[in-house]
Parts: C-alpha cells; sequence; structure tokens
C-alpha cells in the first residue's frame, strides 16, 4: 500500500441500497487499505436505522446530526465529532441535509453490514 492523495470532488456519490436520503464518496476502501476506511456521507431529511458491525467516527462538515444508541440521543453540530462502537444499533436523523466526513475499521465494513 502507498499513501495517496484523493480529491473528494472527483469521487461519485452513491446511494446504498435500502437507506433513503443517504449517498456516500468513499474515498478509502478495502482496495487502498487493509483496515480503514473513509469517505463522506450526505444525509438529507432522513432517518433510518442501521446495525454497525464496524467502530464508526464521524466529523460533521455542514449541517445537524442527531443519533441514538442504546436510548440516549446525541445532536453533533458542524466541527463535532460522533464516535459510535461496533455492534451498536444506531438511528440516525437528519432534518435538513447534513454533510460528514466517516472513517471506519475494518475496511471491509460494507461486506459486514448485514443489518441495512
Amino acid at each position: 500500500m502507498k499513501p495517496l492523495i484523493v480529491n473528494p470532488d472527483q469521487l461519485p456519490w452513491q446511494s446504498l441500497d435500502g437507506v433513503p436520503g443517504m449517498t456516500i464518496r468513499q474515498a478509502l476502501g478495502p482496495d487502498e487499505s487493509n483496515s480503514l476506511s473513509a469517505g463522506f456521507t450526505r444525509f438529507k431529511e432522513t432517518s433510518f436505522d442501521f446495525r454497525l458491525e464496524f467502530d464508526e467516527c464521524l466529523l460533521v462538515l455542514e449541517g445537524e446530526l442527531a443519533v441514538t444508541v442504546d436510548g440516549e440521543r446525541l445532536t453533533a453540530r458542524k466541527g463535532e465529532v460522533v464516535w459510535l462502537p461496533r455492534h451498536s444499533d444506531v438511528l440516525y436523523e437528519a432534518e435538513d441535509e447534513c454533510l460528514v466526513f466517516f472513517a471506519v475499521y475494518p475496511a471491509n465494513w460494507e461486506e459486514l453490514s448485514t443489518g441495512r
């Protein structure tokens, strides 16, 4: 593996099957790293449940994102970081539009995700 610079403007926005109001731009994945995946997620007027089979760290770049884990609701705003541990059942909510940078471990998070 070699170091690289990724320009997010050159990455396509992609939707995830079964997740309405959410698109991602994956900057790093299993092709670039054996351990870490990272990119950008845009949430738009959405609310959905997700079972995390990976560790996830989110940095809110624009807007506001609410996450509920084990009945505890947290709301992150621009510049704030959200840490979500593996095996969490999460409710993601964005009333308007929200842009976040994500980093997840391990890199093959999509293969591990069965609870979408």
